[in-house]
Order: structure tokens, then sequence, then C-alpha cells
């Protein structure tokens, strides 16, 4: 689901993390069991967590606990206890998905700058992309902590926009959830979504992207075309 329109004059593409670029649900899921245990409650199923994610940490954990039935008064707690262990487990549990190495390289050749746009925090964020070897391709790296105000808000893709030198309507965002078509389209900036990752219960093609492509390098191809 794409049109010609949606591909042309592209001048940089901004990628969104989990869900997009990397399998990270299993290492989440494993954060928040570990979570869960600190605090004496009981843990919670992979297809569970991974339902929960999406809207940076703070409301994963909210929602984690929550599905266990904890009182709100664990938050807090909750929340630093999960970040230690995320980051101790954070890229050692996080494939990448179908065409991604391939595909950065490609829009490398090509020349388009390109940009992670996460509500991960900045240290975790840049701590998988370089387990993963793939940090030079990227000019800037947003993360959740950076951000003045974090996706569905405009504001991240906005300012990343303007520190690649690239105007909104010359971009492309690439996600996998409502959190991101809204920031995306807040922007003003055309988005497309993949059909895998984390899309909150919801199915891809209801998103409200602009179009929905089946791996990475899809794109690539698009962008040669157009």
């Amino acid at each position: 689901m794409s049109t010609p329109k949606l591909w042309s004059n592209i001048s940089g593409v901004l990628f969104d993390l989990d869900g997009t670029l990397f399998d990270t649900a299993q290492e989440i899921h494993v954060s928040a069991n570990l979570m869960l245990s600190e605090l004496g409650l009981a843990h919670i199923d992979p297809e569970v967590s991974t339902k929960l994610i999406g809207k940076g940490a703070h409301n994963f954990v909210e929602r984690a606990l929550n599905a266990v039935g904890a009182s709100p008064d664990f938050q807090e707690h909750g929340l630093e206890s999960f970040l230690k262990h995320y980051e101790q487990v954070t890229g050692t549990l996080a494939p990448a998905f179908e065409g991604v190495f391939e595909a950065l390289e490609q829009l490398a050749v090509l020349k388009l700058p390109m940009a992670i746009v996460t509500n991960k925090q900045q240290n975790l964020a840049e701590k998988i992309l370089k387990q993963h070897r793939v940090t030079h391709y990227f000019s800037v790296i947003m993360g959740g902590d950076r951000m003045l105000r974090k996706k569905p808000d405009a504001w991240s893709i906005i300012e990343t926009c303007r520190l690649l030198g690239i105007t909104p309507e010359s971009a492309l965002f690439v996600g996998d959830s409502d959190n991101d078509v809204d920031a995306a389209k807040a922007a003003r900036v055309r988005c497309v979504v993949l059909p895998y990752g984390y899309p909150g219960g919801k199915k891809f093609d209801e998103l409200g992207a602009d179009g929905v492509i089946s791996n990475l390098v899809e794109i690539v191809q698009h962008l040669k075309q157009a």
C-alpha cells in the first residue's frame, strides 16, 4: 500500500528503534520480570509484555504493574528497577529484523542522511546500535531523555529534521506503531510502517500511515524508482 508521491523527493530517513529495526521484546520481557521479582510481584507472560510496549519505559512499567494488580505506589521504584535491569540486558537479546543491515547500507550508498527517533533512553538506544555496529549510519540519535516532548508529540521529529538539515516535508519516517504514525503526522512528515513490531494490539493497516511495507529493503527499492 503506497503511491509514487509517497516516495518522491525524499531527502532523509528517520527510524523508530524498537519493533522497527530490532526485535527488543524479549529483553524488555526479561527486564520486566526481573523488576517484578525485585518488587515481590507475580511475573507476566511474554505475550502480555509485548502488548504493553510503546510510549517509553515509564508507560511500559505502569502498564506492567497494572497487569499484575500492583499498587501505584510501586511505580517509582518499579521504573528504577526496570531501567537498572534493562541497561544490563540491552542489545543482548534483540536481533535485527529482516533486511535491516542491507537496507541501511544501501541507503548510505544513496547518500541519504539517517536518524533514530525513539522514546527509549538515549544511553540505551546508543548501546543497542553499538552492539549491532550500526551507529555510524545515523547522523542523529534522538533518545527519549533528549526530547523536549516525546512521541507522539511532533517535537522530536521536527527537531531531528532540523539537525539533519532537511525539511519535514522532505523526510520519511519509518515506524511500527500508532505512536510513530501520530508523531509523524503531527510533524507533517510522510510515514510508513512495517507489518511486525509492537502496534499495541492494532492492525498495521489501521494505524493511519501513508503506507505499509513488507521490510526495510523495500524502502530502498521504492526510493530508487522514485
